[in-house]
């Protein structure tokens, strides 16, 4: 009796130090920075961005509730500027997503968020998007999520949002 609990326990051990390296396994998260620049031409004038891209990804393996799936987070800080005014302001974002392998998406956070000295928020695009398995929009909450998202989105918020600033 006193070696079959042995063995288990040793069985036990093995198992989860089995599991604790396979959750350690370095391809399952990986993070970097790179600088970012995006140059939008609104006709009149361009919006310019530039800043630090910080992101995240986790690899998620398929267990019993739910199916592989990745995990990311971007942050963003930098600046946003239009060139016929001449004017830069700060801009930033945090927003995270979540692919599963079936196909669907989830996209929910802050993607837009530009002050004005003394004018507020210029432009917020923020809340919980929903794509399903075909890619089309399933759910949608928060101010310019969908708009965002269809062609032509982001160009025509940003140059709609930054005109006369």
């Amino acid at each position: 009796m006193k070696k079959q609990v042995v063995l288990i326990f040793l069985v036990i051990v093995m198992i989860a130090s089995f599991a604790g390296t396979a959750l350690a396994d370095p391809d399952s998260h990986q993070s970097w920075e790179e600088p970012y620049h995006y140059d939008v031409d609104c006709g009149d004038f361009n919006v310019i961005l530039d800043g630090m891209l910080r992101i995240s990804v986790n690899y998620f393996p398929a267990d019993r509730r739910n199916p592989n799936r990745y995990k990311w987070q971007y942050q963003y800080n930098g600046t946003i500027s239009n060139t016929a005014s001449g004017e830069t302001y700060r801009d930033s974002s945090t927003y995270n997503g979540v692919r599963l392998w079936t196909g669907e998406r989830t996209l929910q956070g802050v993607v837009y968020h530009t002050t004005v000295p003394g004018g507020g928020v210029i432009m917020l695009v923020a809340g919980h998007i929903v794509w399903d398995s075909n890619g089309d929009v399933s759910f949608v909450a928060g101010p310019n999520m969908y708009e965002m998202w269809e062609d032509p989105g982001e160009i025509a918020l940003l140059c709609e949002n930054m005109a006369g600033y």
